[in-house]
């Protein structure tokens, strides 16, 4: 289970405050604190994994799971933070769950595999 509960309430807060300000009303904020998240299979557009990568003891669990949550043309958005991108590429391309879409400065775009 990721240890993230301590950082995660802050990111929480600033996407609702940001949410609130650029009147976006389609946008759900959900604390998890393990690799089963209970949400609905294919329900989710748009997963942010930032600045976390380097702390997730079992990574297949979590691509696992977001790949579980994801709708087949959603988003998993990854900013590597203290991992250096090449090392995130690499955990990203070895996954059997996800395929790199594109790279933008320090962030990647990353889409589900066909589901089975």
């Amino acid at each position: 289970m990721p240890q993230l509960n301590r950082v995660s309430p802050l990111a929480i807060k600033t996407i609702k405050e940001r949410a609130v300000r650029e009147s976006l009303t389609n946008i759900e904020t959900i604390l998890v604190d393990s690799y089963n998240t209970g949400i609905q299979d294919s329900s989710i557009d748009l997963v942010l994994l930032l600045d976390t990568l380097h702390m997730i003891g079992n990574r297949d669990a979590l691509f696992r799971e977001i790949h579980r949550i994801l709708k087949q043309d959603g988003i998993l958005f990854m900013d590597p933070g203290h991992m250096r991108m090449s090392r995130a590429r690499e955990i990203v391309e070895s996954s059997d769950f996800f395929t790199i879409v594109k790279f933008q400065g320090h962030n990647m775009w990353v889409a589900p595999k066909a589901k089975q």
